[in-house]
């Protein structure tokens, strides 16, 4: 079977076969209470007090603690550099309905690596807050010092899936390492422990999992920190539930209309439409034809595989050859739904799929851009990237085009491009720890932007609108009469300060 496996965010947890991509952010949901007070309930934190130091290299855990609020039902930990921020910022971790919550060393140290400035090492004047619907919170300040750098730091996992019975029991996943590590888990309610919390070295850590006596298939996230490593590792835990519906339901052809991933701690959502090619059908005999989603790194093609699936505790599973997944499913008559993982955490996907075909719109014309013959001022300042389209064709009159249609939300610094008066710029990406940089020149003739990346090549956009301060969109056409392709690219941009 053919398999093409595009990667748009590098290290995505989970891509689409067929010519598919997707990666990407859901902003995590406060819940708030409905009743109308006259005074708004506010959170108070109890622990850890403010100004307090904490070096990571000796420190263990950041406790955090905070009295009940009145009328909240969930609360959020909330980190930024700045004071003003924090309380809206989307560096967030969602707590349920616990009071309390042990950062460990390793996590603190890896948050502080992805969304701050300060070196390993050194020390950093950090803010958090612990929220919960509208109710009003304290503003802690912190002074931390980062883990030291270790030259070459890892952390890996054996599995990055595990599927649970509704009866409930353990398993074991053993962590390979040469750091220091800690493990953060996500899930609603406490029905999943995971045993210890964390090690130095190679270890194991085992998971439990309590029945689920309910009809409803339930997910964690659990993440291993390793201190100095580039990326965490995150493993998607799914419990079946009691029953799950009728599998009739399943039976049929699906079409890929949409998905959306996120990757680790990252802020990027992903929507995919107009997905072409991406199909399956499930048969009454348990197998199956076409194309199903796959966790990139943990499947393999195979000549000739047997396919074969299952519907059973609200989880569908199948298998290619030596290959298996399991999503949680929601079938209905004209949609499925197929997730894995928890909703607003690192390694959690959804996929929609419908039973009607999808309709490919008509591929861009260059004529289809407007430019900007404005100033060149309009462009300098710090960028944060909010969509990106994509959409190329194997026939350079634009026939048969198959759309990548991607759609970033990087509201915490996920992508940001940093254009200079000097006509240099950067552009530092979630996970990167040296931004790209390059130089770029603009004719305001023409309304084209050329960049440069410092490895060389070059690139023309046009600066479809730049009508004001605050938003940017850039375009790009290109045609190989030789190779038959034809490409288009629109990205668009929001001012940052």
């Amino acid at each position: 079977m053919k398999r093409q496996l595009l990667n748009i965010i590098r290290q995505s947890p989970v891509v689409v076969t067929g010519k598919v991509v997707l990666a990407a952010l859901l902003l995590g949901v406060g819940l708030w209470s409905c009743d109308k007070k006259e005074e708004t309930q506010g959170i108070v934190l109890v622990a850890p007090a403010d100004n307090a130091t904490f070096d990571l290299s000796t420190t263990n855990k950041i406790t955090f603690s905070w009295d009940r609020a009145e009328g909240v039902s969930a609360y959020t930990l909330r980190f930024s550099e700045s004071a003003t921020e924090v309380a809206t910022g989307n560096v967030k971790k969602e707590l349920g309905d616990a009071t309390s919550y042990d950062l460990t060393a390793a996590e603190a140290d890896q948050l502080m690596r992805q969304y701050t400035n300060v070196a390993p090492g050194a020390m950093g004047t950090i803010y958090w807050t612990v929220t919960g619907g509208d109710a009003q919170t304290q503003v802690r300040k912190f002074t931390i010092k980062r883990l030291p750098a270790v030259d070459g730091a890892f952390v890996s996992v054996s599995e990055h899936n595990l599927t649970f019975t509704e009866s409930g029991n353990t398993q074991t996943v053993t962590i390979t390492s040469n750091t220091t590590w800690g493990v953060d888990i996500t899930q609603e309610g406490s029905w999943l422990s995971v045993s210890p919390q964390g090690g130095t070295g190679n270890g194991a850590i085992t998971f439990t999992a309590l029945p689920n006596t309910t009809n409803v298939a339930r997910t964690a996230t659990v993440t291993i920190f390793g201190a100095g490593a580039d990326y965490p590792e995150n493993i998607s835990v799914l419990q079946a539930a009691q029953g799950g519906g009728d599998i009739t339901a399943m039976y049929g052809t699906w079409h890929l209309k949409k998905a959306e991933s996120i990757y680790s701690a990252g802020t990027i959502t992903v929507t995919g439409e107009f997905l072409k090619e991406a199909q399956f059908t499930l048969n009454e005999d348990r197998s199956w034809t076409g194309e199903i989603l796959v966790y990139e790194g943990d499947w393999s093609d195979s000549p000739n595989p047997t396919r074969t699936w299952t519907y059973e505790g609200g989880i569908f599973s199948f298998t290619e050859g030596g290959n298996e997944a399991s999503w949680r499913a929601t079938p209905g008559a004209e949609e499925l739904v197929l997730e894995v993982g928890q909703a607003g955490q690192g390694g959690y996907a959804k996929a929609v799929y419908t039973r009607t075909p999808n309709t490919v719109p008509p591929m861009p014309q260059p004529a289809d851009i407007t430019p900007y013959t404005g100033a060149e001022s309009v462009f300098i300042g710090e960028w944060a990237l909010i969509k990106q389209e994509y959409c190329t064709s194997y026939n350079a009159n634009g026939s048969d085009p198959f759309w990548e249609n991607t759609y970033f939300k990087a509201a915490d610094n996920v992508i940001v491009y940093t254009i200079n008066a000097n006509h240099t710029y950067s552009i530092e990406e979630f996970g990167e720890d040296t931004p790209s940089t390059g130089t770029w020149s603009y004719n305001a003739a023409t309304g084209e932007i050329s960049v440069t990346p410092a490895g060389g090549g070059n690139v023309v956009y046009k600066a479809e609108s730049a009508t004001n301060a605050t938003t940017i969109v850039w375009g790009r056409f290109s045609a190989d009469e030789d190779y038959d392709e034809y490409e288009y690219e629109r990205v668009t941009l929001t001012k940052k300060n």
